[in-house]
């Protein structure tokens, strides 16, 4: 159950009497509406809190009746309409008052949210208007204040040292002093089943709302005060929990927001440091790789193919970020690659190749010259934002002017080079050199200390990683399918008689579309409480 849906249970529990014990020994509710009433009588007769509204609240009290088909209360509690039980309530001047640049606070439905008081966004009205729209009851500090749409049922409790003047569809409650805990019915208006409560329904109209009458006559099961004091304690107490549980629950929706995002990482981390796949002995060692890489680069260098480069200054002891697993060696990645211009050629009509063409963003344009290349050109952006993502180009033809051609040796598996420099995009993006510009900075791309495994766990490693990132994009795909649910939103507190299991399984949902590999991998994280 989410804190949200605990809190409506709490509230629902409290006004049931099935939060706290009946005490036999604490005055009847019946005792206590009596003196509300009198008290209530003697005031009103006193013409508060004006002769107008006195006489309003007389004749509306009169009216107040309640059905004989109410339910069963604790004992002890008794129904009461709203009017019954409070000393005043008081429909707001229903009209957009005029609002000015300074003045009185005008509090409207958007002030009243989740049983507060919000003031972000409040307008202000002139004395002149404030006395107008107060005219049945100037709002105090402790009333009251419920919503009668836009939405319907918030509601909120005026603050100490705050004078607001209120604005349409609002109604205030004022009850008379030392006979009902305000909490109390502040709990009761949260209630999520308010509605059944209402007598006086408002029919044919889409918008939920609320009648002035249907607050009026709102039926309240009305407690022993004692038994209202120790609800609304023990309300606090289990609100303050739920406080708690919402903090868990937005700090495990922000891990899973991130889920997706650091577990390619991680597998990509795990990859390059030889947690991924065992090695095997019989493997070829590194050392004879490296001369044939060595070997290659000698000759491309001889064909002109890339430049004869500046020896790379070995690895020094601080630069090794981990332990190499057995038949692995170190080496700089300048030492396997190479950034080409590509080969300048025209008077053929080809697609102008820049990073949104390749992103799939953009239609290329056709243009007569350019840097060719070939369809399966690995390209490196280095100038922009971007700098160092990898495209390898679908087609052939011009080569776009923030683009190098990124030419790996071919003694190496290309797609374990291709997933190390992925591994460090964020690295390469947010190392650019240039204000204006940005680019790629070479010092580091081409200095970056490389794992080197034999070449044929580069290509174990590589199957592994696709398999996962294949179950990745799986993961990614299932956070946005619908949850379905089992059980209702709302469930009895204390839960009574529900079928734990199956509400358990509703909490975690159930998976549709993916793999049976992805079934089969998520039950091992998750266990049995997974539904395929």
């Amino acid at each position: 159950m989410k804190a949200a849906q605990l809190r409506q249970s709490i509230l629902q529990a409290a006004v049931q009497g099935k939060l706290v014990q009946q005490n036999v020994h604490d005055e009847p509710a019946s005792i206590l509406l009596d003196r509300i009433a009198q008290k209530r009588e003697k005031l009103l007769e006193s013409e508060y809190p004006n002769a107008d509204e006195a006489r309003i609240q007389q004749l509306k009290q009169k009216k107040q009746t309640i059905p004989d088909d109410v339910s069963d209360l604790p004992d002890g509690w008794k129904w009461a309409t709203l009017m019954q039980c409070s000393g005043l309530v008081v429909d707001c001047h229903n009209k957009t008052a005029p609002y000015s640049k300074s003045g009185i606070p005008l509090m409207r439905t958007s002030n009243v949210r989740n049983g507060k008081f919000q003031p972000e966004g409040l307008k202000f009205v002139t004395e002149n208007t404030f006395e107008r729209w107060s005219a049945r009851c100037i709002p105090e500090a402790g009333d009251i204040i419920i919503t009668r749409e836009a939405p319907m049922g918030e509601v909120c409790m005026l603050p100490q040292n705050i004078r607001v003047c209120l604005g349409q569809r609002l109604m205030l409650i004022r009850l008379m002093p030392e006979t009902i805990v305000p909490k109390f019915i502040l709990f009761f208006l949260q209630n999520p089943n308010l509605m059944e409560y209402v007598q006086d329904k408002p029919v044919g109209l889409t918008v939920q709302h609320l009648r002035v009458g249907g607050v009026e006559t709102m039926l309240i099961p009305i407690p022993p005060l004692a038994e209202q004091q120790r609800i609304v304690a023990k309300v606090d107490e289990l609100m303050t929990l739920c406080d708690e549980l919402e903090a868990a629950e937005k700090e495990l929706d922000a891990l899973e927001s991130r889920f997706a995002e650091y577990l390619p990482k991680s597998i990509l981390q795990a990859a390059v440091q030889g947690k991924l796949v065992p090695q095997n002995v019989h493997d070829e060692p590194v050392v004879e790789l490296l001369k044939r890489i060595q070997q290659e680069k000698a000759q491309l260098v001889r064909e002109g193919k890339i430049k004869k480069e500046k020896p790379l200054p070995p690895i020094a002891e601080d630069e090794i970020p981990y332990d190499l697993p057995d038949g692995w060696m170190w080496c700089r990645l300048g030492g396997v690659v190479s950034l080409l211009e590509g080969e300048k050629a025209s008077g053929n009509p080809l697609p102008y190749l820049e990073a949104k063409v390749l992103r799939g963003q953009k239609t290329p344009a056709i243009v007569d010259e350019g840097k060719f290349i070939k369809e399966g050109t690995k390209l490196i952006l280095v100038d922009g934002e971007n700098s160092g993502e990898v495209f390898i180009s679908p087609m052939e033809g011009y080569m776009g002017s923030t683009f190098k051609v990124l030419h790996i040796v071919e003694a190496l598996w290309l797609p374990f080079i291709l997933r190390f420099i992925e591994l460090h995009k964020d690295l390469l993006r947010n190392s650019k050199k240039g204000a204006a510009i940005p680019h790629l900075n070479k010092d580091i791309f081409f200095h970056l200390p490389l794992p080197l495994p034999p070449l044929a766990e580069q290509q174990r490693i590589v199957a592994k990683v696709d398999e996962l990132m294949a179950l990745c994009d799986e993961l990614k795909a299932a956070k946005d399918i619908s949850v379905k649910r089992t059980a209702s939103n709302i469930v009895p507190f204390p839960q009574q008689g529900e079928d734990k299991l199956e509400i358990g399984i509703a909490a975690r949902g159930e998976m549709q579309g993916l793999s049976d590999e992805a079934v089969r991998d998520i039950k091992e994280m998750f266990g049995d409480d997974c539904n395929s």
